[in-house]
């Protein structure tokens, strides 16, 4: 038996034209479906697992009450979760069909006995209320995805247990009826009165209120009246809340059997919720309640397309998420793993017989289908791993079962989709079920393509995208292959594992073993460009991508928009030139170059290079006539490349990739205001990403162009070695420096900074820099030295800038460091001056090398040539530095000389201001004329900066300034010695010897007088020796008259103290006056002690005089005071005039108070004979 005459359908060990339900429905509840959902349920290794941490999780808090009682169920659409959830509620209620149990069917699909041990436990323990529910069937369709889910959980409640769901209150009331015995005799009493049952007219209570009324009373429950008041209040005041369910349902299970359990399994909850966190955290409520409260009596468990970390720390902002999971101890998340082991062994299993065929067909097809199914891709996609793999897959593809799955959460995820997608009616189990009965009458050999899953999901996709398609089909344009290929590009749009390039378009489109993939590349090829001639596809650099009505639309509007040429021109200049991202340097070695494209030049002043790319925009780009000269002698071009490096750019796709993005933004730039739409928003999103891509795609063939461009230097065709574009480029420079720049082999050393300018000008190996005795830079030097020669002879003045103008210029091209360097080796040579504005640079390397290399300086720092001093005035500088400053090694060169002699200059310059600085501490001191005029002299020598002119100037004036240097040396001995200190301590004291003259002797007087003189003298130095001599001799004088002053005034103070004492010894004077009035004195006996100065003592006399005055004016005014106080009156005593109140007694009037009359004799009356007397006070 061959497997190429093998029909397809025959390879299945069941009729895979059976009718099995795709998609598995909550509330699918028939008997046929039940049993089938029970027979066909395959139990894989991942849902193995899964049931076994259930039961286990179940059956422990069967034994030990726990609040652990959330399970979320999670996996991508089409996983089997409901599936799942829907087989728990058959096991946990051991549901029966058709004489068999659930537990019967499991015992043979659960080949591991521990776990059914669980399973069956869990089942046969306790009674159980299964309540299975899709929740967003059940909300309530007027609040649908805002209705708290614990309304909704009360409603499922409600209904399993017979009451009416929608209006609690109601339920209610039917609740209280039948714990009150008195239900049943509601419902025949209401269907007595109403004619129909309770059940089928409840919905309606609102129009059989009265019916209602008068059931309710007949059966005792309340009367009318309450009864009519509450249908009047139709719940308005009726509340509900979680913790209220949660009561309710622990009353409930309290009311059963002792181990009954309430489990609420509810399919999509995470869909429900979607973002809105209230919701999410309603749920959480609802099991935290549950778990607290009933203690294991009641479950939740949820499914979710999403695992619950994703929903609440994507849609739970703000909470406490990790509170939420901890409510949701069991998750069990299932795969694509499961769903792959669930097709395989439910549609694609195969007869045994054919097992051994399909893997000999394989054996012999695998090196083909290896190369077959070769997908050009970043991310790894699965194709056949060997033989047994091949026989459970086919006629599919491994590959195809990751993608399909990721096809069905794109198109839920970007919202493709209408509300059956939604509800979750379509499968990966229906998708390949179904592509496999299409194809099933093939015979062996046939692959099922990419495109037959479409038509799977073609049922449920929004009509908008579907009519795209449907449309396509009768396009006359198009045939059956385009609309195929549209409808692979369409299912794989926006999945990043599987790039939409033409490759991996030729490998989904495979269908058999033996395609021929070349016929197939070429078909595919045409498909594609047909697509895109009719908008239905958009090419991206290398991948192609669908497009939907609108996105076509504003791919129209965007191919009609207009790209002008230069806007083009002004990319590609920016992609070669732009410092950020071109692949041009700004300069190369220190040069400058015009930069072009096509017939469009950015000059820079001063560049005589120009670097050129002709792109294929420009009319010259084909052109055969010209003076470009190919390697083989052609003449390419018109375009006159003198002076410049040309690139002639390939022909590419590059102008095509920008032409592509500057027309999507300058569309996205004219519809901004579109971007309310959120469909529109996205798709100028991704037209914005296409515009990123292709820029940088377009930035990439720059790059390549550069590296395949055909290259001319100077008119001449050129192979660079480089393939890197910038050092292509770089290399490109190099050649055309040296064609141009025929003198720039002159310069054999190049300076590159400043630093190195520095170090060469503080180098002492001078030879290495080419200074002495070296060929380094000889041309270069020659060239240089020769035209500051010619310009100084023409011009007389040479700026820095002049070379650089003329030498960085063709034909030298030198650099302008270079050209820096080459000026300081002139410098150190002495064949020239630097002068920057008014002062020489001389011996100062750090100065020197900032104005050489600095730009802002080139136009300020002369050069001239410098001029030779003679020997003659050399031999005198160097006589006077030995004769008036003892210098005896002494340089030869004339600059080291000068450095030397302006140097000693300068400190002795320094040491005549200070001493200048002198006469203004002290005005009296000697020689300040000779002093000044040495300073001027030696000012006006130091002020040269020239070293030429300053030597000679210095030698000229020798005789002056041997005769300035004579003057000046004893006021500098004066001023370095110690006659200075005696000089200023005797002008200082003899100010105090002038005011005591008067007191001193005549001898001593002609000392002072002395003094006067040596201190006035013009040359006071030979006789400054004499001053001490006389300063002890006078000091002398003066303390022996200061002391017999200080005696004199102590014995008059005495006499006086003496006299006041007498006057105060009346008793009537207290202790404190007689103090006070004595006190007056001491500040005489102070100052008598402390005096240096015998004319202060002297004055004292006057003092002592004065204050007697004021003692004794003190003791008349408390004499009078005393007198004028009255006696007191005894304590006890009163008055004989019965009229008097008391008080004082009064006096007889005191005589009045002698007034004293003080006569003040001029002082010297006070002496004779060297005794004082003094004025005797007498009474008028």
């Amino acid at each position: 038996m061959t497997a190429a005459g093998i029909r397809i359908e025959d390879l299945f060990e069941k009729n895979i034209r059976r009718d099995i339900n795709g998609v598995i429905k909550v509330d699918q509840e028939d008997e046929r479906s039940v049993y089938t959902e029970l027979d066909e349920y395959v139990v894989t290794g991942e849902s193995l697992k899964h049931f076994d941490i259930f039961f286990r999780n179940y059956t422990a808090a069967m034994e030990e009450p726990t609040d652990r009682i959330g399970v979320w169920i999670s996996g991508f659409f089409g996983s089997g979760k409901s599936h799942f959830l829907k087989i728990l509620s058959y096991l946990l209620a051991n549901r029966e069909v058709r004489g068999k149990t659930a537990l019967e069917f499991f015992r043979e699909k659960i080949t591991d006995p521990a776990i059914f041990a669980n399973i069956e436990k869990a089942v046969t323990t306790g009674t159980k209320d299964v309540i299975l529910f899709n929740i967003d069937s059940k909300a309530n369709t007027a609040n649908k995805g805002d209705e708290q889910i614990v309304n909704i959980f009360m409603r499922a409640f409600n209904d399993m247990r017979g009451y009416l769901g929608d209006v609690f209150w109601i339920a209610d009331l039917e609740e209280d009826l039948e714990e009150k015995g008195l239900y049943e005799a509601f419902k025949a009493e209401f269907e007595r009165i109403n004619g129909e049952p309770w059940e089928e007219r409840r919905v309606a209570y609102g129009f059989e209120q009265d019916d209602i009324i008068e059931a309710l009373e007949n059966c005792g429950h309340m009367s009318k009246e309450a009864a009519t008041r509450l249908f009047e209040n139709d719940g308005a005041g009726y509340t509900f809340s979680v913790e209220k369910f949660a009561k309710k349902l622990d009353k409930y299970c309290k009311s059963r059997e002792k181990d009954h359990q309430v489990i609420f399994l509810v399919d999509e909850v995470g869909q429900y919720i979607g973002e809105n966190s209230k919701l999410m955290l309603n749920l959480q409520n609802i099991v935290e309640e549950l778990g607290t409260k009933l203690q294991g009596k009641a479950w939740v468990a949820v499914t979710s397309q999403a695992d619950i970390d994703t929903v609440t720390k994507e849609h739970v902002k703000g909470h406490d998420f990790s509170k939420i999971q901890g409510r949701f101890n069991t998750r069990l998340g299932l795969t694509s793993a499961n769903v792959d082991e669930v097709i395989k062994k439910r549609i694609l299993h195969k007869k045994e017989e054919y097992r051994d065929v399909l893997a000999s067909y394989y054996a012999e097809k695998q090196t083909i289908l290896r190369n077959l199914l070769a997908f050009s891709n970043r991310a790894e996609i699965k194709v056949y791993k060997n033989e047994d793999d091949f026989v459970n897959v086919y006629p599919f593809v491994p590959y195809q079962f990751n993608l399909v799955q990721k096809v069905f959460d794109r198109i839920r995820e970007t919202g493709f989709t209408g509300k059956h997608l939604a509800k979750g009616e379509r499968s990966m189990l229906s998708a390949f079920k179904e592509s496999t009965e299409n194809y099933c009458e093939n015979n062996v050999g046939m692959l099922i393509p990419f495109h037959a899953f479409y038509e799977t999901i073609e049922g449920f996709l929004a009509p908008i995208i579907a009519r795209t398609i449907s449309h396509a089909r009768k396009n006359d344009f198009l045939n059956d292959k385009d609309c195929e290929l549209l409808e692979i590009l369409f299912m794989i749009r926006s999945i990043k594992e599987i790039e939409p390039n033409l490759d991996n378009l030729i490998v989904l489109s495979i269908s058999s073993v033996d395609e021929d993939k070349i016929i197939l590349k070429q078909r595919i090829i045409g498909s594609l460009q047909r697509l895109e001639e009719q908008t239905l596809i958009n090419k991206s650099e290398d991948r192609y991508y669908f497009l939907t009505n609108e996105e076509q639309e504003i791919d129209k509007e965007i191919k009609r928009i207009g790209i002008e040429e230069h806007q083009i021109l002004d990319e590609i200049h920016g992609m070669l030139y732009d410092q950020k991202q071109g692949v041009c340097p700004a300069s190369h070695k220190g040069y400058r170059f015009n930069r072009a494209i096509d017939d469009r030049v950015k000059s820079l002043s001063g560049a005589d290079l120009t670097i050129k790319f002709l792109t294929p925009l420009s009319d010259q780009y084909n052109s055969k006539k010209g003076n470009q000269q190919s390697l083989s002698g052609e003449n390419l071009s018109n375009i006159d490349s003198t002076d410049t490096l040309l690139f002639i750019l390939p022909e590419d796709e590059l102008i095509d990739q920008i032409r592509f993005y500057l027309k999507i933004e300058k569309y996205l730039k004219q519809n901004s205001s579109n971007r309310n739409n959120v469909e529109i928003q996205n798709i100028l999103s991704t037209k914005q990403q296409n515009a990123n891509s292709a820029r940088a795609k377009a930035l990439e063939l720059i790059q390549k162009g550069v590296s395949d461009s055909r290259v001319f230097v100077d008119n001449k065709e050129v192979s660079p070695e480089k393939s890197s574009p910038k050092e292509r480029i770089k290399e490109g420079l190099d050649l055309l420096i040296k064609n141009v720049y025929s003198k720039a082999g002159y310069v054999t050393k190049d300076y590159e900074s400043e630093s190195e300018v520095l170090r060469f000008l503080r180098s002492d190996d001078l030879e290495r820099f080419g200074v002495e005795g070296s060929d380094i830079n000889r041309l270069a030097l020659k060239e240089v030295l020769d035209y500051i020669q010619i310009k100084s002879g023409k011009s007389g003045r040479v700026l820095l800038s002049d070379l650089k103008d003329r030498f960085t210029k063709k034909p030298y091209g030198w650099k302008e460091m270079t050209i820096s360097g080459l000026v300081a080796t002139l410098y150190l040579r002495e064949e020239i001056k630097l002068r920057y504005q008014s002062e020489y640079l001389f011996k100062d390397p750090e100065a020197t090398a900032k104005h050489l290399t600095r730009r802002d300086d080139a136009d300020k720092l002369l050069i001239e040539i410098r001029e030779k001093t003679g020997e003659e005035d050399l031999k005198t500088v160097k006589l006077i530095l030995k004769d008036l400053f003892e210098k005896l090694s002494l340089p030869e060169k004339e600059g080291e000389l000068f450095e030397t002699a302006k140097g000693i200059f300068q400190k002795e310059l320094s040491g005549l201001q200070v001493i200048e600085g002198k006469y203004e501490e002290e005005g009296s001191f000697p020689g300040r004329t000779p002093i000044k005029t040495y300073r001027k002299f030696l000012k006006e020598l130091t002020d040269n900066s020239d070293p030429s002119a300053f030597l000679r100037d210095v030698a000229s004036r020798k005789t002056e300034f041997e005769e300035l240097h004579a003057d000046a040396e004893p006021v500098k001995n004066f001023f370095n010695g110690s006659q200075v200190e005696i000089f200023r301590r005797l002008a200082h004291n003899y100010r105090d010897y002038s005011r005591n003259i008067q007191f001193l002797s005549e001898e001593t007087r002609a000392d002072i007088e002395e003094v006067n003189r040596i201190l006035n003298l013009e040359e006071p130095y030979s006789q400054i020796r004499h001053l001490p001599v006389l300063e002890k001799k006078i000091e002398a004088s003066i303390q022996e008259a200061l002391s017999a002053q200080k005696k004199e005034v102590r014995e008059s103070l005495d006499l006086v103290t003496k006299e006041l004492e007498k006057d105060l010894s009346d008793e009537k004077f207290s202790d404190d006056f007689r103090e006070k009035a004595l006190g007056l004195f001491n500040v005489v006996k102070r100052t008598v002690e402390d005096a240096e100065d015998c004319a202060l003592v002297q004055s004292q006399f006057s003092m002592i005089n004065s204050l007697r005055v004021e003692a004794y004016r003190q003791i008349d005014l408390e004499r009078q005071t005393i007198r004028e106080r009255p006696p007191e009156i005894p304590y006890g005593r009163g008055t004989d005039n019965p009229g008097q109140t008391g008080g004082r007694c009064v006096s007889p009037q005191a005589p009045p108070v002698p007034q004293r009359t003080t006569r003040v004799i001029n002082i010297w009356c006070f002496f004779v004979n060297s005794q004082p007397r003094f004025l005797i006070p007498f009474y008028q």
